[in-house]
């Protein structure tokens, strides 16, 4: 049932999950500045560099993970 994942399919993973991940905490701190008047999101560039960072988390650790483990992955 359960099949290995080759390495590319690992990568897209990785990248998709990290960048998923980001976009569910902008969300979370938008519903926060609204709901509970919090100033979590400074400006629309604070919310970029936020996703942007958190994209280059996971080819970062795609990049480190290919490189340790070039056999396996």
């Amino acid at each position: 049932i359960i099949a290995k994942l080759d390495g590319p399919v690992i990568s897209v993973l990785i990248i998709t999950t990290t960048t998923t991940t980001t976009v569910l905490w902008e969300l979370v701190e938008f519903l926060s500045d609204i709901f509970f008047k919090t100033n979590l999101q400074i400006s629309l560039a604070n919310t970029m560099q936020d996703q942007f960072i958190g994209l280059l988390g996971g080819l970062f650790a795609v990049i480190v993970l290919r490189s340790r483990f070039v056999e396996q992955f």
